[in-house]
């Protein structure tokens, strides 16, 4: 059983979801230290005026160190609605907006309180929409301590993964490959070479939130993910 583990960030790029669609179980790393101002609460969308941020406002003040599914929204009715204008705003004249945004707009209304709630959900729509079929599972639910790459490997264990697929840009963290041999699991590492695909505003900007490709591309979204040229490096 080939396994991916990511953190649950906010509207991922469409690699996020091109690992989760060349595995089998996909793992929501939940249970780790949030970091501030990273993927985990922000992501990128294309406008008539550029690359514009959208950025999810969380409660930290005397929060320095919490896991991620610990993570609360702080003034989401307000943000939702300015994220949702931008939306709309950005992508109101691609050929699939209104197929997409009522479910972007549902979402901002289902009253989440976390973030790893949001993005999950979030997350799990966006490849219902792309076709993905993949079992899931979040971290903080599973029996496994460690850090790094001792929780990695203990989530594989519990899994019964014969294969772990890693982000390529994650190999620095798989130093010990003998104690993963040992356990009988395959270590490979995955890596993307994104192409072009029709976007509204000018010149094509790579790495932006998966909703850009949904938007203009929903029904080739499918076949632009599996066909990103996907490097696959046998471990060491």
């Amino acid at each position: 059983m080939k396994l991916a583990i990511m953190q649950p960030t906010f509207m991922p790029w469409s690699g996020y979801f091109a690992l989760m669609n060349a595995v089998d179980h996909f793992v929501f790393l939940d249970d780790v230290q949030f970091d501030k101002r990273s993927w985990q609460q922000r992501n990128k969308i294309k406008t008539d005026v550029g690359e514009v941020f959208l950025t999810l406002p969380v409660r930290t003040k005397g929060r320095f160190i919490q896991n991620i599914n610990m993570v609360e929204l702080s003034e989401f009715t307000k943000i939702a609605h300015k994220h949702l204008k931008t939306i709309e705003f950005a992508y109101s004249k691609s050929k699939y907006f209104k197929t997409v945004f009522p479910l972007i707009e549902h979402e901002y209304t289902m009253g989440y309180s976390k973030l790893s709630d949001l993005n999950i959900s979030l997350i799990s729509r966006f490849r219902e929409l792309i076709g993905i079929s993949v079992q899931t599972s979040r971290s903080s639910e599973l029996a496994c301590d460690g850090v790094k790459e001792k929780k990695l490997l203990a989530i594989c264990k519990e899994l019964g993964a014969s294969e772990y697929l890693s982000p390529f840009g994650s190999s620095n963290y798989l130093v010990d490959i003998d104690e993963w041999h040992s356990a009988d699991i395959s270590v490979k590492y995955f890596a993307l070479n994104p192409q072009p695909y029709k976007q509204l505003y000018g010149d094509f900007i790579s790495h932006l939130s998966v909703l850009d490709l949904l938007m203009n591309n929903l029904e080739k979204s499918k076949e632009y993910i599996s066909c990103q040229q996907a490097i696959i490096c046998q471990d060491a």
